[in-house]
């Protein structure tokens, strides 16, 4: 995913001609995205079921 990134960061024109945004839309959506994204895998682990030595269950 680096390398599309990159590729759209160098080329702005192209951000507005693809996606319709400008540059620093296209980068707070990006923050945003990676944002929600954090929160959801903190969700995941806090939901996730372990199981310590002796087999019982522990959150």
């Amino acid at each position: 995913m680096g390398a599309i990134l990159e590729a759209i960061e160098n080329n702005p024109k192209e951000i507005k001609r693809l996606l319709g945004i400008d540059q620093e839309q296209f980068r707070q959506l990006i923050a945003k995205t990676e944002l929600l994204h954090k929160q959801k895998q903190e969700e995941i682990e806090i939901k996730k079921l372990r199981v310590n030595k002796k087999g019982r269950k522990k959150t």
